[in-house]
């Protein structure tokens, strides 16, 4: 066998073995124990902590430059495999395609065993309301405690052309959040957590309705810089709850909001209100509708204004390449096991119709079941109550 072939089918090999380990780590993160004590706090968090501690020397997003040399590096590969299969070169064509997919796929074997084995987690050790469903004056008196605490908050912030303006700069903002995320336990959440990047990428990441991504290979949370001001809060939030080994949607947001909302910073708190209260409030309108147009009422209209002005900044991106993006990461979440896709990133509570015998008669009555994101809102407008 001449040394060009035997060259090809030693890269055969290296690709059969790499797409093996692939199978192998996917179906081991199966088993919730070792998806929690093996990947997540053991070889996942062991290499963010190594890369993450490397990226954050560089005052840029290494995930955002080696994207551009990737696609730089696939048109020049491109190419030359034409070139060489013009010239019926086909055994270096072949050779520089198998180079090509085996590099692809040690980045997605990096990946699995620091991003993609978390992703079948234990329960999340949040503060959260255990009880039974709350009474429609119970729900009414912490909304209003809620929407207090809101309006103060809106009232003494600086808008420009309807949106909030951040009081902290961009690097600010990461620093502060590296504070907050300090407040969890350090057992089942990582003690690292790397500063947030603006992504070089951004526009792009506009048109395909991106607002962040972490990337574990380089142990970097890259946030688009377009996003509102408000909104970008939130993303960095949830990008770093992602750093600290939180893998799925539902439970991102919901540790991005139990920072933001417990937060000393009234921005943060804010920022936390904005886009979590509705888990909350949704359950009084199965309730009471009267009691939950009352209460609405009190919403603030700033706020309105701020989460309109998010709206429309993302309905001028939206279109073809926002299809693409949507297309993509329902389908990388179902393969990570999230079965709902992109559904996974909201978390509504359950609505049933029970039956019950009261004076005799059936009576039909609307059970609610809290979502987590419900129940930690609940806890914490206890807590809001009760000081």
């Amino acid at each position: 066998m001449k040394l060009k072939h035997v060259k090809l089918v030693k890269y055969a090999i290296a690709i059969g073995i790499i797409i093996f380990l692939i199978a192998f780590f996917a179906l081991l993160r199966l088993n919730e124990n070792v998806s929690e004590y093996f990947f997540a706090r053991g070889i996942s968090r062991a290499y963010v902590f190594v890369a993450g501690n490397i990226t954050d020397i560089f005052g840029f997003s290494v995930f955002g430059v080696l994207v551009i040399l990737a696609v730089c590096a696939l048109i020049t590969i491109f190419a030359f495999i034409i070139y060489f299969l013009k010239k019926k070169r086909r055994t270096e064509a072949l050779a520089l395609l198998e180079k090509t997919v085996l590099s692809a796929l040690c980045v997605a074997l990096i990946y699995v065993m620091t991003a993609g084995g978390c992703y079948n987690r234990k329960e999340m050790p949040l503060p959260k309301y255990e009880g039974e469903q709350l009474s429609v004056a119970q729900t009414v008196e912490i909304m209003e405690a809620y929407y207090k605490d809101f309006n103060l908050i809106a009232d003494s912030l600086e808008y420009s052309d309807g949106a909030s303006v951040c009081p902290y700069s961009f690097d600010e903002l990461g620093d502060i959040l590296i504070e907050e995320y300090k407040r969890l336990d350090k057992g089942y959440f990582s003690s690292y957590t790397p500063k947030i990047k603006k992504a070089v990428t951004s526009k792009l990441m506009s048109y395909t309705g991106t607002c962040g991504i972490t990337f574990q290979p380089t142990g970097e949370a890259v946030i688009n810089y377009e996003t509102p001001s408000a909104y970008l809060v939130v993303t960095a939030a949830h990008e770093l709850a992602h750093a600290k080994g939180i893998m799925r949607e539902r439970d991102a947001n919901l540790l991005a909001y139990y920072i933001l909302i417990t937060s000393d910073k009234p921005y943060l708190r804010y920022c936390g209100y904005l886009y979590s209260l509705g888990y909350l409030s949704s359950t009084l309108a199965i309730l009471d509708p009267a009691e939950y147009e009352r209460i609405i009422g009190l919403y603030p209209e700033k706020a309105s204004v701020d989460s309109t002005k998010a709206i429309e900044f993302w309905a001028t991106k939206s279109g073809f390449l926002n299809e693409i993006g949507d297309f993509f990461n329902n389908l990388y979440l179902k393969l990570s096991g999230i079965e709902e896709g992109t559904a996974n990133y909201s978390d509504p509570s359950d609505v049933v119709i029970e039956e019950e015998i009261i004076d005799e008669k059936p009576v039909e009555i609307k059970k609610i079941y809290y979502s987590d994101t419900a129940r930690m809102l609940i806890y914490q407008g206890f807590n809001l109550l009760n000081p």
